[in-house]
């Protein structure tokens, strides 16, 4: 009788590695099934969050998004679950196809063969699309604060094209070295380098130095603009919360061997795309909660009384931390 070849696989003996060789495999499934776990958990998060940003979008009256927004969050949704399918896929082949015993799942995650490079070049290709899309809303942000003059965002868009080259460089070296292992002079200087720390860097001088700006426009010029305090503090606090994600994952990626920072890489990619679909979809809400109380006001308009009363709800709700 004939067996199948995952059983001939099974009854394969396992090569005699140390306990230590052994503790640093069962480390690296474990850090790998967990990522997968928790990567999607965070995309089903993502997914609730884009689906309400598009309903509330729709029923919005006034219509603050422009096109090129839409299209942003949209785009960002779409790059994050390609990188998410392709993990998914490659993850799903060495666990469950490759799945006989712990040391044939490590071969298949480790092997750089032709699976391992199109998950690397497809995942890195379509995260670094994400952050430069990310970095190209909170520039046109603040652009568009500054009343659109190029030369205040000269500098975080030379920061976002060098964060590109630097991710680009990251993905020639990796690809690089796994199809010629044995790379010496030029080629062996362009691995040496750590790309993505250098990535990381430009990628948060980019968001700081335009949350800077963004502040420092409000700050000095919020009397004479029509903006309400709300969707300031909207503005800052998208900026702020993907700037504080960056400078979590940086922490962390200095540190040699640090277990969590595989798991913050996971978050921190993920709130640079929640980050403005979140922003877009509290800005709608909010315009479409004030269209309603307007709406309310025109149609009591001859009620005095009742105008009354809208008009300083309206005010409570303007100044939630008044303390009244």
């Amino acid at each position: 009788m004939l067996m199948p070849p995952c059983l001939y696989a099974m009854e394969a003996p396992l090569p005699d590695l140390s306990q230590n060789d052994r503790n640093v495999i069962f480390d690296g499934l474990n850090i790998s099934l967990n990522c997968i776990i928790l990567q999607s958990l965070v995309h089903g998060l993502y997914t609730g969050i884009i689906a309400v940003t598009l309903r509330v979008i729709s029923s919005s009256p006034k219509k603050l998004c422009t096109t090129f927004l839409h299209i942003i969050i949209i785009t960002l949704y779409v790059l994050s679950t390609i990188e998410f399918a392709i993990d998914w896929v490659f993850k799903r082949r060495a666990f469950i196809g490759h799945g006989n015993n712990y040391y044939t799942v490590f071969t298949a995650l480790a092997d750089n063969g032709p699976w391992w490079r199109a998950y690397n070049i497809i995942g890195s290709v379509a995260g670094g699309t994400t952050t430069l899309l990310v970095d190209i809303t909170i520039i046109w942000r603040c652009w568009i604060l500054w009343n659109r003059q190029w030369r205040v965002i000269f500098v975080p868009m030379v920061f976002a094209v060098a964060g590109t080259a630097m991710k680009a460089m990251e993905i020639f070296s990796t690809f690089r070295e796994s199809t010629n292992p044995d790379i010496s002079g030029t080629s062996h200087f362009v691995t040496e380098i750590n790309w993505p720390l250098i990535y990381i860097l430009l990628t948060l001088s980019t968001t700081l130095t335009c949350t800077i700006l963004i502040v420092y426009r409000l700050i000095r010029h919020a009397p004479g603009m029509s903006t309400s305090h709300k969707l300031i503090e909207m503005l800052i606090e998208s900026s702020a919360m993907y700037s504080l994600s960056l400078i979590v994952y940086l922490a962390l990626l200095v540190q040699k061997n640090s277990h969590p920072a595989f798991y913050i890489d996971i978050i921190a990619a993920y709130i640079k795309a929640i980050a403005p679909t979140l922003l877009v979809g509290r800005v709608s809400a909010h315009a479409k909660a004030t269209y309603r109380r307007e709406k309310m006001v025109a149609m009591w308009e001859n009620h005095p009384p009742l105008v009354g009363c809208f008009r300083e709800g309206d005010t409570d709700y303007n100044h939630p931390d008044d303390g009244h």
